[in-house]
């Protein structure tokens, strides 16, 4: 790739960071409300870490990202699988977003979750505010045993602002055609910026794997 192609113009990077302006104020705007979006958090989630896809962050290298089958038993409760390669050697670890505010519908969730390895995992990362971390004596108990060395899970705080970054960047990408920028000019700029990799959320997700 020649320097040229590696380079972002006077005008994209202007572009693209008025889109940044414009997706992050409307994203800070309505955090109450995405903040309980599982769906659009998980998104937001797999398209940075798809930028990610063969570099190294923290010793490991993102491999493969996939939805988690079968379906039909996971129910959309497991977002997707992020296959990494550490040291030569390959991890399976299901990334699961909990926006649940009822306390019953939370203790389904975690009780679901004891049996992830069924779905070939090899870890599960649980990440959820610590906001809404439940104090609920039942929640506590799924929480520590499924953070158990046994049960092999992780939790990882969504910070404030790490996941407005994240939640700008997916608005930023599926408007991008409204800003006149393209895939490979925001792939460019939050390279520049080193925006991924500087990420609390994206690094905490390496950290543990290798931790």
């Amino acid at each position: 790739m020649s320097l040229e192609q590696t380079l972002l113009s006077e005008q994209n990077v202007e572009s693209v960071m008025q889109a940044f302006e414009h997706e992050g104020a409307s994203v800070r705007a309505s955090m109450r409300y995405l903040m309980q979006d599982k769906e659009t958090i998980a998104a937001g989630l797999l398209l940075c870490l798809s930028f990610l896809r063969g570099q190294q962050i923290k010793g490991a290298v993102i491999k493969e990202l996939k939805k988690v089958e079968p379906a039909q038993f996971n129910q959309g409760l497991i977002d997707f699988q992020l296959l990494c390669s550490i040291d030569g050697m390959s991890t399976n670890v299901g990334i699961i977003v909990l926006t649940e505010s009822s306390t019953s519908e939370l203790c389904t969730d975690l009780n679901r979750l004891f049996s992830y390895k069924d779905f070939g995992l090899n870890r599960l990362y649980i990440l959820r505010p610590a906001t809404l971390i439940d104090s609920n004596p039942q929640v506590q108990n799924h929480l520590s045993r499924l953070l158990s060395p046994e049960i092999g899970g992780s939790l990882i705080d969504l910070q404030m602002n790490a996941l407005e970054m994240i939640l700008t960047i997916l608005f930023v990408f599926r408007g991008r055609q409204k800003y006149a920028i393209d895939t490979s000019d925001l792939t460019k700029y939050l390279e520049k910026e080193n925006i991924l990799s500087s990420n609390s959320i994206i690094r905490s997700l390496f950290i543990n794997q290798i931790g």
